[in-house]
């Protein structure tokens, strides 16, 4: 009896565990995306919900973090000269701005407000601004991933 309970105890621990091994591989397998509405596609983590307003945002949430993608458009046709006016018209606070090696010409900015840094990626194409960003340092590993996979189409 007691080898039994035992034996089904060992076969159903098995079991949560490859169930655990598997969800946490399906969790992180990377996923497409594509915003028709936007004209972007993406891939990101298997981790976030997407969740896109059909208007100007695509939200990717992870439990109470979040990477926000939207769309506007601009006078400037680079990245770079969009990116400039931007910052000096907002009086933003600068940690970082880096041109990228991308077919799109993107601008890493990485902005100030107090202690907390929030990281943008700013892509320009026929003078339309796509920009990927959090405010959540835990994220910027996968919005730095998301970013590099995005095609406009």
């Amino acid at each position: 009896m007691i080898r039994t309970m035992f034996i089904m105890v060992l076969i159903a621990l098995v079991f949560a565990i490859s169930g655990g091994i598997v969800y946490y591989r399906i969790q992180n397998e990377p996923k497409t995306y594509t915003s028709n509405f936007m004209k972007v596609e993406f891939t990101y983590p298997g981790k976030y919900s997407v969740f896109d307003d059909g208007l100007t945002d695509i939200k990717l949430v992870r439990g109470e973090s979040m990477i926000t993608i939207g769309r506007y458009g601009t006078n400037f046709p680079t990245a770079d000269e969009h990116v400039k006016i931007l910052v000096e018209l907002n009086k933003i606070k600068v940690k970082n701005i880096q041109q990228m090696p991308d077919k799109y010409n993107s601008v890493l900015l990485e902005s100030l407000e107090g202690k907390n840094v929030s990281r943008t990626y700013f892509f320009v194409k026929n003078y339309v601004v796509y920009h990927f960003s959090t405010d959540n340092p835990a994220l910027f590993s996968d919005l730095d991933v998301i970013a590099k996979s995005l095609r406009i189409l």
